[in-house]
């Protein structure tokens, strides 16, 4: 064993959550002690709790605002994505973009190439795929002249870079000073920090978006108001995280890839989260649904639970790679509440 796995998070540094940070209950118990950040290797020891009133999970003690950059700096949201050649994709993925942009550009107005015209009905009526095609930009509206979107948590800044080819004016805030250099690196316009770092001249947002963020943040409704604030009437947020009802959770309890620690602070289920949602002044809330990636939260858990045995990760076969891909589409229509993440789409009144 490493000598940093032992390592606690410096007691100065961490701050203890007695009652449950979204419904403020008292009746809480602890149900993971001990957990390791055996994926990006973030020093400490740390416990989960659950609130028996909403449900929801959260770690306690966590690391401060001020301390908890510390857990980022092995972090994947840095990492430089090199792009693969395009000209050079397989027949029958090549047939599948074509059919696809067909039907973005139908939707927005675009002109992506290459194209063939039978994408543009044949998804129109074929829904889970539109609704994959659709959440790959989010479910962002379509434009009728100019739009403006926040990312709140961009990375890398690669959803900027689609929303700009469908004719977005797109603006990101991140943590990770590396993220944001690298998003920078694209020509993007990106800050770094939190959201007091968006200059004051950037509001009147038609959508602003956090995917796989809210469970990263301190204070979620403080946040949450802000984003409310920056909005337009009639603006959209879109929010994905891990749900913590999913089967994934259910199967692979403190080995589940969705717990994180220290970085997740809360996980939520979908009646807490549009609770949040609804009480810092969003209406029209509305869950959204797709494939649920079960067979790549099931891969990165077993992963989890193999270095806690100090072993390494063992190569899944191709037949339970096949099962967990079935899994996934049994779960988005006959089991929905079992998803691995939820996605939320909420508007802020005229």
């Amino acid at each position: 064993m490493n000598e940093e796995d032992n390592k606690p998070w410096p007691i100065g540094q961490l701050e203890y959550i007695k009652n449950c940070p979204i419904c403020g209950s008292s009746d809480v118990n602890i149900i993971y002690e001990n957990l390791k950040d055996v994926l990006f290797g973030a020093i400490g020891s740390w416990s989960i709790y659950n609130c028996c009133s909403c449900k929801i999970d959260y770690l306690s003690p966590r690391p401060t605002q001020s301390s908890i950059g510390q857990a980022y700096e092995g972090y994947y949201t840095h990492d430089t994505i090199v792009a693969s050649n395009k000209n050079k994709l397989p027949y029958f993925r090549s047939i599948i973009k074509a059919l696809a942009n067909a039907y973005r550009n139908k939707r927005f107005g675009t002109k992506l190439t290459p194209e063939l015209k039978i994408g543009q009905w044949l998804f129109s009526i074929v829904s889970f795929v539109r609704d994959e095609i659709d959440y790959s930009l989010r479910f962002l509206p379509k434009l009728n002249s100019s739009g403006k979107v926040l990312d709140y948590g961009c990375g890398n800044g690669d959803f900027m870079l689609k929303t700009r080819v469908i004719g977005w004016d797109a603006i990101g805030l991140d943590l990770d000073p590396h993220a944001v250099a690298t998003a920078q690196l694209k020509g993007l316009e990106v800050y770094e920090g939190d959201i007091n770092a968006l200059p004051t001249d950037h509001d009147n947002f038609d959508v602003i978006t956090l995917c796989h963020v809210i469970e990263h943040v301190h204070e979620p409704r403080i946040l949450l108001r802000k984003l409310h604030a920056l909005l337009k009437p009639g603006g959209l947020l879109f929010i994905e995280t891990p749900n913590i009802e999913s089967y994934g959770h259910l199967i692979f309890k403190d080995n589940w890839r969705g717990l994180e620690p220290p970085r997740h602070l809360i996980l939520y289920n979908w009646h807490a989260l549009s609770r949040v949602v609804q009480e810092a002044g969003f209406s029209e809330v509305q869950q959204k649904f797709i494939s649920s990636n079960y067979s790549w939260i099931a891969e990165q858990s077993n992963a989890i639970k193999e270095k806690k045995r100090g072993q390494s990760s063992v190569n899944e076969s191709s037949w339970i790679k096949f099962e967990n891909v079935i899994h996934s589409q049994f779960t988005r229509i006959f089991n929905r509440s079992r998803v691995e993440n939820l996605i939320l789409i909420a508007k802020k009144s005229y």
